[in-house]
């Protein structure tokens, strides 16, 4: 069994991921020297797999002009990341009941960010029309008497959850310079990266054993998809010391309207 491709469809995008197995001999697989300590490789691998769990889970149940809340506490005020969490749990409870009213049932992810020595709330909800952004706040402001604004954005068309992914959890890369300084809250060891409700829809996941022994030169491109820009990447893994690669790709559309899209968003 030379290598695996596992296959990932969550909404209108697939997600291949194409590696050798290091239980099974690969003529095609050469290894590489381990250049990370274990440890540290570990946390990385952990992180891309956030990622990809959280891209995932946005693209299988969110859309374009879905809501992506942003909720401040007044400036100065510190609060630690459990209280802000139990802030978070408390506004979920509220919205549960508003979606509720009008029939539909609330589906969340949210993360905590750690930035300016105040703990912060992003949120992504589905964008139910009869719930005025003005009712999104004052439920908030119940929350706490510290509450002081909530940002509103409507995710964007083409691939918003790579994006998303990357900067909800970029204080947890542990190759990355986004960790909050020394003196600044940061989340309690063993948080969780992010939250979400058990109600969500899981990616479609499908691994297939391939019988060649080498990963093809070229990605494999379904019809009526293209790739998506800046997915494409190579690499060593650093348990096995064998190669790897992963990729998108997006339906419908062309490749000049896909990149024009995620530029004018970056």
């Amino acid at each position: 069994m030379p290598y695996i491709r596992e296959i990932i469809t969550a909404g209108n995008v697939i997600e291949i991921r194409e590696y050798y197995t290091a239980r099974h001999n690969q003529k095609g697989g050469s290894r590489a020297s381990h250049r990370e300590e274990t440890a540290e490789a570990q946390k990385i691998v952990n992180h891309r797999n956030a990622e990809r769990k959280f891209r995932g889970l946005l693209r299988a149940n969110f859309k374009t002009d879905d809501l992506f809340l942003t909720l401040r506490y007044e400036r100065g005020y510190s609060i630690s990341h459990e209280e802000c969490r139990e802030n978070a749990k408390a506004l979920v409870k509220l919205l549960r009941k508003e979606f509720k009213q009008y029939g539909r049932e609330l589906r969340y992810i949210y993360a905590i960010e750690h930035k300016s020595r105040t703990c912060h709330l992003h949120i992504i909800l589905p964008n139910v029309k009869e719930i005025a952004p003005s009712r999104i706040r004052e439920l908030w402001k119940k929350v706490s008497r510290k509450a002081l604004s909530v940002d509103f954005r409507y995710l964007w068309q083409g691939d918003f959850a790579t994006r998303l992914a990357w900067y909800l959890l970029k204080e947890y890369d542990p190759k990355g310079d986004h960790v909050p300084k020394e003196g600044d809250p940061k989340a309690p060891k063993g948080a969780s990266k992010f939250y979400c409700s058990r109600n969500l829809r899981q990616p479609e996941i499908v691994k297939e054993i391939m019988k060649r022994t080498k990963i093809p030169k070229d990605p494999f491109i379904k019809k009526g998809y293209v790739l998506l820009p800046d997915t494409l990447h190579t690499g060593t893994c650093a348990f096995t010391g064998l190669e790897y690669r992963s990729y998108a790709m997006i339906r419908g559309g062309t490749k000049e309207e896909v990149l024009e899209k995620t530029r004018s968003k970056k």
